[in-house]
């Protein structure tokens, strides 16, 4: 066993306690970054047990003259800390001649082909400023690189690789009217449509053999806000972001690299904000689409995400953000909201248990209060809806704010978990009423009055919650970068809001119907007020739906598609944040309303 001491390191999972020591300095470190380097899982044909007993160089790397491949292992061997389980282990292939396709002359060209269409477009400065505007507005929310992987010199920005820069510099173009030396030259520029173009066909040369700044080239497409046009973006965009977690799979991120000395420290944190990273991006673009969800804790080791993982490199230009701290544990709490309401059978389950799905909302709804409540002063919208009421707004006058994005996804986790209770409600009136005997009886049996009435006032006051906050935001507020799967957050909205006005109008539910009229026209904000009584008592004491909730739910509709409407014209429309949400609701009013009349 070695000798090294150093400060004990403790890393605690179900099943296992490992305590490592070692003086770092005493490792040869290597980074691995641009390395195209694959991860050996357990089951694969290159069994890591058997890689154990390979002799390593400096107790890192193996090279066998036969296979052409090297061989890198995380950790020396003897550093196991009381473990059973051997270094992780990548391998590198070198280039073969005539083996190697993605090598190949043509495939040279086009890579050149590619490298000179964007220094045509972009030269190094403007490289290097638009580079600048994504550290101060994209990174401080989605750090996904790190200083060490960018160059130090304004002249050098251009050997970034291509997938990535190029990426980097379309996220960074919405920017450029805050930079005073890039607003003047913003009619020379290319379009977000070209340089992302120019990404695309960089990263999918670099795909076959990916490295770190393919994977986060990938992750910055995954956040690209496509026109309303491209009907087929939600499809390209979920094939995309299951590639980019099987890249991030094949290089080894859903492992914890927290001991993994071999690499510089900087490396390793990197590596641990890429993961979740890509684990908070697909599990956003999975619920927003309606999709199953690819990765499970089972598959990944990587150990929660903190402050301190933020910090690779000390300058006031990077301080860390708790933005993104506080995005993954909510994300945390969707995937479990997912789990327990969303998937296949769960689906189905919670659709005959109402107590079971009940009890389930009780424990999410407190998960989500105590996440606010630990939300720090800058990230809580409490104390900066406090300063807009005061006419005095809590950031620099010459700053975005990018903490709306993280609201409005907490509104929308909100709203999941209504989504899952009205479920029966509108399943047991659909065919229960309208079909009878169809649905089951002990699931009806719990949909009773109250459950319906809980049910409704719960979601009507979260979508109250929701379209007041979208009501307040700003162009400082809409102008800063809004991740990819924001524009479905906004839908979901539009979404339950037509459920609930579905199911507050039926004639099912002995309430009066709507004049449908009166919900589609839209005149001016002037007419458009809350009633915020929507509850009456009966004699029992149990609140009851009264016309008022209905009423309520229509006044919320119209003044959703106002503000919906107001904001298309600014910046949430060139990001076509709110054009689903537009479109949806209005199709569905138009739909309704001419359903109703023709019965």
């Amino acid at each position: 066993m070695s000798n090294l001491e150093g400060p004990s390191h403790s890393l605690t999972r179900p099943g296992r306690d490992i305590r490592l020591r070692w003086k770092e300095d005493m490792i040869p470190q290597e980074s691995l970054l641009h390395q195209p380097i694959t991860y050996v899982g357990p089951s694969g044909d290159l069994d890591p047990m058997l890689l154990a007993h390979r002799s390593y160089k400096d107790r890192i790397s193996s090279v066998s003259k036969y296979t052409k491949a090297t061989y890198y292992r995380m950790r020396p061997l003897q550093q196991n800390g009381g473990s059973l389980l051997p270094p992780a282990v990548f391998t590198l292939i070198e280039d073969i001649p005539g083996r190697q396709t993605d090598l190949s002359e043509s495939s040279e060209q086009l890579r050149d082909e590619l490298r000179s269409r964007f220094e045509e477009k972009i030269d190094s400065i403007t490289a290097s400023g638009l580079l600048a505007l994504y550290l101060r507005y994209v990174h401080p929310v989605f750090p996904i690189i790190s200083r060490h992987q960018l160059p130090a010199e304004e002249d050098c920005v251009l050997d970034i690789p291509l997938g990535l820069l190029a990426a980097i510099c379309a996220t960074a173009l919405p920017f450029v009217l805050y930079d005073d030396a890039l607003c003047v030259e913003s009619f020379r520029l290319p379009t977000q449509d070209e340089l992302f173009e120019l990404s695309w066909n960089a990263l999918v040369e670099e795909s076959s053999s990916p490295s770190i700044p393919t994977l986060q080239g990938y992750l910055l497409q995954l956040h690209r806000h496509y026109d309303a046009k491209v009907q087929s973006c939600d499809a390209l965009k979920w094939s995309l972001c299951c590639q980019t977690i099987s890249m991030a799979q094949v290089l080894g991120l859903n492992e914890d690299p927290s001991f993994w000395i071999t690499l510089p420290g900087w490396e390793r944190h990197l590596r641990k904000r890429l993961w979740w990273a890509c684990w908070v991006t697909e599990k956003w673009i999975a619920f927003g689409q309606g999709m199953p969800s690819h990765v499970h804790q089972r598959d990944f080791t990587v150990d929660p995400l903190t402050q301190q993982d933020l910090v690779d490199y000390e300058s006031k230009d990077w301080e860390p953000t708790s933005y993104f701290v506080h995005l993954v544990r909510l994300t945390g709490i969707l995937d479990d909201i997912m789990e327990s309401f969303f998937t296949i059978r769960a689906t189905a389950r919670m659709m005959e248990n109402v107590q079971e799905s009940l009890q389930a909302a009780r424990v999410f709804r407190q998960r989500l209060k105590e996440w606010h409540q630990n939300l720090p002063p800058e990230l809580n919208d409490d104390s900066v809806k406090e300063g807009r009421s005061n006419g005095i707004l809590d950031r620099s006058p010459n700053e975005l704010n990018g903490n709306a994005s993280l609201r409005i996804a907490f509104f929308a986790t909100q709203l999941a978990i209504f989504r899952a209770l009205i479920r029966p409600v509108s399943m047991y009136f659909l065919y229960g009423k309208r079909h009878p005997g169809t649905f089951p009886e002990h699931a009806a049996a719990s949909i009773t009055k109250e459950f319906i009435s809980a049910t409704m006032q719960g979601a009507v006051s979260r979508l109250r919650d929701f379209i007041g906050f979208v009501e307040r935001l700003t162009t400082a507020d809409w102008d800063a970068f809004w991740p990819g799967w924001s524009r479905h957050n906004f839908a979901l909205a539009s979404t339950l809001l037509m459920h609930c006005h579905l199911l507050a109008s039926s004639p099912e539910l002995g309430w009066i119907p709507l004049n449908p009229s009166e919900i589609h026209s839209v005149s001016s904000p002037e007419d458009i007020t809350l009633n915020n009584s929507v509850l009456e008592m009966d004699g029992t004491n149990v609140p009851t739906m009264t016309p008022s909730t209905q009423s309520e739910v229509g006044i919320l509709g119209r003044k959703w598609r106002w503000i919906l409407r107001l904001v298309a014209r600014g910046a949430a429309g060139k990001k076509n944040l709110t054009d689903i949400s537009l479109h949806r609701i209005d199709a569905l009013f138009t739909e309704w309303s001419q359903a109703q009349i023709s019965q």
